[in-house]
């Protein structure tokens, strides 16, 4: 999944089908795709949501900035700021450097096969 594809997920990309939660979007030429959540990446946005007081059952953007004065606001976070996570988090889990060539990248954080997982909670 691509940093645009991430910053721009909206809660309904976010559907049940089976028990399971999966993220449903467009892809590459405007192929739909869908990708299962790992269970702790499902926990981790549950808490996410909760501490920034957004409801599942609402719309908008699922990563939102924050302005000057360290508000939420209702706008998707800027794509590059992702990658900027995905590096922290990856060095915060203890799985690369904070910088260097083997620091973590949004290419490194891309699945390998269909399960999408958090950087931040592999430990």
């Amino acid at each position: 999944m691509r940093a645009t594809s991430r910053s721009s997920l909206h809660l309904h990309h976010f559907r049940q089908d089976g028990g399971r939660w999966w993220i449903v979007f467009g892809g590459k030429g405007k192929k739909g795709r869908r990708l299962k959540v790992h269970d702790t990446l499902f926990q981790s946005l549950g808490a996410w949501l909760l501490a920034a007081r957004i409801s599942w059952e609402g719309d908008g953007p699922l990563f939102r900035s924050f302005d000057r004065g360290d508000h939420l606001t209702s706008r998707a976070i800027d794509p590059s700021a992702v990658g900027r996570l995905v590096t922290h988090c990856g060095h915060v889990a203890g799985l690369a450097p904070a910088t260097g060539k083997n620091q973590l990248s949004m290419n490194s954080s891309r699945p390998s096969g269909s399960e999408i997982q958090d950087p931040c909670l592999a430990r």
